[in-house]
């Protein structure tokens, strides 16, 4: 639902786990915390789309989902209509 041209913050599954496994053997921590993990630079929508279409060796393309699509999928996902609509609003 969002615009493809708008630069954001993403961040590697891979990279996650390596800091929850590091957080995790450490064991001298307590209560909760919150760790920014960015990636190395924020990336469009459309950005993303250009690098798989070149790691797919085809043409990759996104497309913004209508918002009446999106609370669909996320409610069919098992998210609350307050919760979809929770999420709708930070993408508009």
């Amino acid at each position: 639902p969002a615009p493809g041209n708008i630069p954001g913050p993403q961040v590697a599954t891979g990279d996650i786990a390596r800091v929850a496994a590091t957080w995790l053997e450490q064991r001298n921590w307590a209560g909760r915390e919150s760790i920014a993990l960015p990636g190395p630079r924020d990336l469009t929508y459309e950005e993303m789309a250009a690098d798989l279409s070149v790691a797919f060796g085809q043409p990759v393309a996104y497309e913004p989902a209508p918002m009446d699509s999106y609370r669909e999928a996320l409610m069919a996902a098992g998210q609350s209509a307050s919760a979809a609509q929770g999420l709708i609003d930070m993408f508009s």
